[in-house]
């Protein structure tokens, strides 16, 4: 099979040639038979060779180029074939990882639209596919006062607010049904594009658990009020705010409830209980909300009236609650 094919692809190369040179020595007998020859007939005679040689010449260069072409466009395709192999497996590799990635995770594009989201991300926005993709801008999910906060200006738009790549920041998530979330979210450019890749965490349970230790330690666990230690930061504030401002004044009550002993003693503690939690609520009521009312302990009670106009507005309070 294999020498039938040589000797097919020799007769191809060598083929117009040999009928040129047929052709020739036909043509050649043919003349000097008829006519006795002559220059002329020779010279028709070469230029046909020449021109049966340039041909055949021409037609073997076209079939090696062609072989040639043909080769390269099958090594050409194998690699194709490999690379589309590489790729598929390449992006089924990182797709996986991209939705099991433990955390809701986004693709941000220039535009800071939304590209890509994995079913996480879904999950803690409320969304589907079709609500995201290309629709839905990452801004959209977050809290625009959060990022006022974070740019340092609470008058410039969440949109015109900057992120750090590969950093993390706190922010308060939005999703579909207007319930809010604290989540930690961390940027990080993707090499080569414009686009970017957000992780997303939510945070809610341990902001909850932080507040709720923060609130324990520095508020009555009884009336809910601050205590001792919150009442003696805020002083310290307003001793300070009064040394930068001379026209800022300050003003501080103690008071406690008289005969309370009688009715914790008489009554039992259940009642005297109830009566520290109903006194908070009446005085705070004299109050305005830059006030700070603390319990310092048992039934002492503090008061810190800040930014004062009136010299005799500390007075009046008083007043008002011995009335009361």
């Amino acid at each position: 099979m294999t020498k039938t094919k040589r000797r097919i692809t020799l007769l191809d190369k060598t083929g117009i040639l040999i009928v040129g040179i047929g052709a020739c020595l036909f043509y050649y007998y043919f003349e000097t038979t008829l006519s006795g020859g002559n220059l002329n007939i020779l010279i028709t005679v070469a230029i046909i060779l020449v021109i049966s040689f340039f041909t055949q010449y021409l037609v073997n260069d076209i079939n090696s180029s062609k072989s040639a072409l043909q080769q390269a466009n099958e090594t050409l395709e194998h690699r194709v074939r490999e690379r589309t192999w590489e790729l598929r497996n390449s992006e089924l590799k990182y797709r996986t990882i991209f939705e099991n990635t433990g955390a809701a995770t986004i693709i941000i594009e220039k535009d800071k639209k939304i590209s890509l989201a994995n079913s996480r991300f879904l999950d803690m926005s409320g969304c589907s596919h079709s609500d995201i993709l290309n629709r839905k801008t990452w801004l959209d999910f977050i809290d625009e006062k959060s990022y006022r906060k974070l740019s340092g200006d609470e008058k410039s738009p969440a949109a015109e607010i900057p992120f750090a790549h590969g950093k993390h920041v706190e922010c308060q998530f939005v999703d579909k049904h207007e319930k809010r979330k604290d989540i930690l979210i961390s940027f990080a450019q993707i090499p080569e594009t414009e686009a970017s890749v957000a992780s997303l965490t939510d945070i809610t349970e341990l902001k909850d658990a932080e507040r709720l230790i923060y609130f324990q330690a520095f508020h009555d666990a009884l009336t809910r009020l601050p205590n001792r230690a919150l009442f003696l930061e805020h002083l310290s504030m307003a001793i300070k705010r009064a040394k930068r401002r001379p026209d800022y004044h300050f003003a501080v009550i103690y008071l406690d409830i008289d005969r309370f002993k009688l009715v914790n003693d008489g009554l039992g503690h259940t009642a005297g209980d109830d009566l520290l939690v109903a006194f908070a609520g009446r005085v705070r009521e004299f109050l305005r909300e830059i006030d700070t009312l603390a319990r310092l302990g048992g039934d002492e009670f503090v008061i810190l009236l800040e930014d004062i106009c009136d010299p005799n507005y500390a007075n009046g309070i008083v007043e008002r609650l011995q009335q009361a």
